[in-house]
């Protein structure tokens, strides 16, 4: 099967799903259960978090998913936007539990390497980076889809171009606008 027809499923079982089927919904875990675990992976192992598991972060999305009454899906690539949000906010939501558990301390810690240029990394706790992606889709909805996608995924940038239907060119240039306004929001806040 080739990556259309692929795609093409998903958006059936999609629509299914939309239309109240829980086969569908059934099918589609069955189906993308690797992926859904490799993005919750890649979320953990940013966040640097070991009370939660790769299975917890994806039932917990599930969960919250399958909650959204009668979601409209109307691609792939908003499913895996919608999924992409819904891990970040399980994260989010961990990290705030934590910080109220312990007072205010211990935030957990996001890694994001290649922010700047050379091989600095820049370390920003989980609700930061929240409120900073939160500030990027203002001024630059796809540059912000395009971060979360890449930070908390793990899809490459081929695959991310595929999901959006964009070129790879045109993820790469997002990339490059969005890891150096994240860079200089990350700075402002280290100065202040």
């Amino acid at each position: 099967m080739n990556a259309a027809d692929d795609t093409e499923d998903l958006t059936q079982l999609l629509q299914a799903w939309k239309g109240g089927s829980s086969d569908a919904f059934d099918r589609l875990v069955r189906t993308l259960h690797r992926d859904l675990l490799r993005m919750a992976a890649s979320r953990l192992r940013a966040a640097n978090d070991a009370s939660l598991s790769r299975g917890d972060v994806v039932s917990e999305a599930l969960l919250r998913l399958m909650a959204t009454p009668q979601q409209d899906w109307q691609s792939r690539a908003h499913f895996f936007g919608t999924v992409s949000l819904t891990m970040r906010s399980v994260l989010c939501d961990h990290a705030r539990a934590r910080l109220r558990d312990k007072r205010g301390g211990g935030a957990l810690k996001l890694t994001l390497s290649g922010l700047s240029v050379g091989e600095e990394s820049m370390a920003a706790d989980v609700l930061t980076l929240d409120r900073l992606l939160l500030q990027l889709e203002a001024i630059d909805p796809r540059a912000m889809q395009v971060l979360q996608m890449t930070y908390f995924t793990s899809l490459s940038r081929d695959d991310i171009a595929e999901v959006m239907e964009v070129s790879t060119r045109t993820i790469d240039r997002e990339l490059r606008f969005g890891r150096a306004w994240l860079a200089e929001q990350l700075g402002r806040e280290l100065e202040a």
